[in-house]
């Protein structure tokens, strides 16, 4: 939400963020912009298998329920039509996947309005390994929501004027699976300054930081079981430590293999000083991986999948390290561990990087073309 709300302020003589989310925006935050009014509308989403089968009634895919009804709808409604007494051309841009729930209808009662649709990822890839993992009945599901998810995100670019990606992997992902232009790369940006004092860290330490929900789970498990176990298994590394943060984290908590759960952490600063590397283990999913944007400014070693690296740019093996198995990853770590003189090499690569393409004015310079090109179209 950052990144983007400071390039529509500086796009859009004023700003409105309409957040359909269970909690409301901290005062403190929305302090922060000065030409945005913030609307929240109250959503209720509930658990996993409640969406689904709440969506078989809906007939929508599950990931918009709670969103998608219209109560929610009718709300969104009256704070634009309010916002249409004021006068001046509305521009509209659903800034995530979910919300285009409500393009087609936005399009039909406002189609003096350009809409944009900006895709966070391409969602029915994201959800892809459920599909052949699991019980039977558990990917029977999954392929059915799939289904529907990537029908909702046709219609979703097929209904926009403007449809953006937020990597250029997805970019081309998008246009392939749908046939349709897919007019930039509206990724983001990184507050470099959050980062500038955080620690080197424990040269023995590896870090994870990010849920452990659902979707993500199956990444960490994979590298626990299959990466981690085998390198502490070595006397040499027997003293090195895994500490994770994030919800749901405390569950792999085991001090017979080092590794310390925290669940959800305060200070993200704070904890990335605890170590100096950070593992992605992502291993399905499409879209940028801003965990892996904010260890490297963070100035910590970047050891991911090759998932993990999408969106990043820069080259594998000179600013972070990709692995594409469990036994290059086991390699790799040991090779750093080892080397600490090449990880703090690679560490400084990766800030440098960052720095060059994800700063704030390496991300206006990228998106303010493309929000002056969709405003250009109304006269056109």
């Amino acid at each position: 939400m950052a990144s983007s709300l400071r390039q529509y302020e500086l796009g859009f003589d004023s700003v409105v963020y309409i957040g359909l989310t269970e909690k409301t925006i901290a005062q403190q935050t929305s302090n922060l912009y000065q030409k945005t009014n913030f609307v929240h509308i109250d959503t209720d989403r509930g658990g996993l298998a409640i969406r689904f089968f709440k969506s078989l009634l809906f007939r929508c895919p599950a990931i918009t329920v709670g969103v998608e009804g219209d109560r929610i709808y009718q709300r969104v409604k009256k704070v634009i039509q309010l916002e249409q007494e004021y006068g001046g051309t509305l521009f509209g841009v659903c800034d995530d996947n979910v919300p285009a729930v409500h393009l087609p209808r936005l399009k039909s009662d406002f189609p003096q309005m350009l809409w944009a649709y900006r895709s966070h990822d391409v969602l029915h890839e994201a959800f892809s390994n459920f599909a052949v993992e699991g019980k039977w009945w558990m990917k029977l599901a999954w392929r059915y929501e799939i289904k529907r998810i990537k029908q909702f995100e046709k219609d979703s670019v097929s209904f926009a004027d403007y449809s953006w990606a937020i990597s250029s992997e997805d970019k081309d992902l998008l246009k392939t699976k749908f046939g349709k232009s897919i007019k930039g790369v509206f990724d983001c940006d990184i507050n470099l300054e959050k980062y500038d004092s955080v620690a080197r860290g424990d040269t023995k330490t590896i870090l994870y930081l990010g849920s452990a929900d659902y979707r993500k789970k199956h990444g960490l498990t994979s590298f626990v079981d299959n990466v981690w176990r085998e390198i502490v298994s070595q006397e040499k590394f027997s003293d090195c430590a895994l500490i994770l943060g994030g919800k749901g984290t405390q569950d792999f908590k085991n001090s017979d293999l080092s590794i310390d759960g925290l669940g959800f952490v305060d200070s993200d600063e704070d904890f990335l000083g605890k170590g100096m590397f950070f593992m992605n283990p992502q291993q399905a999913g499409t879209g940028l991986k801003l965990k892996s944007l904010v260890a490297m400014a963070a100035g910590k070693v970047l050891v991911t999948t090759p998932n993990g690296a999408l969106g990043l740019g820069g080259v594998p093996g000179i600013h972070y390290i990709v692995a594409a198995d469990a036994m290059q990853m086991v390699f790799e770590i040991s090779r750093l561990l080892d080397n600490p003189d090449e990880a703090i090499k690679i560490s400084n690569a990766g800030r440098i990087l960052v720095e060059e393409n994800f700063s704030y004015d390496a991300f206006s310079a990228r998106i303010q073309p493309l929000l002056k090109d969709f405003i250009s179209k109304k006269s056109d």
